[in-house]
């Protein structure tokens, strides 16, 4: 399995938890195309991510992702996570999957994401 590809999951978890926007960009194609499955919402290109970006430092400035797997064959790939954050005064815990595909330079073409919007925003507190 190439390096790069292998820690496509620990590289995308560091660029959001380092503030980097550079290094996030640089893990997608100009071309792509990303769908929030749970929320119902869509970007393309790096733009798009430098913006739900933004929206997620405003909404929790205090985010964590962290990286529980990633899964490629060829340029198909799966990255398992949990986001952590406060919003309302009351920290927040989701699990969910990104499934896409890579393009020729390994950067995210597709993405869709798949995770418990009520466990993020519910009001039953820590979610799981």
């Amino acid at each position: 399995e190439d390096s790069v590809v292998g820690s496509l999951g620990e590289r995308w978890a560091r660029a959001w938890n380092a503030r980097d926007e550079d290094a996030l960009a640089a893990l997608y194609s100009p071309a792509c195309i990303c769908v929030d499955i749970a929320d119902g919402s869509s970007f393309r290109g790096q733009e798009g991510i430098l913006d739900t970006y933004a929206r997620t430092v405003a909404a929790m400035p205090d985010f964590h992702v962290r990286s529980d797997g990633c899964f490629t064959d060829g340029s198909d790939y799966v990255i398992e996570w949990t986001f952590t954050g406060t919003s309302s005064g009351v920290v927040r815990e989701v699990s969910g999957a990104s499934i896409g595909t890579l393009d020729g330079s390994d950067r995210i073409l597709r993405r869709r994401d798949y995770w418990n919007m009520a466990a993020l925003y519910g009001s039953g507190g820590r979610g799981t």
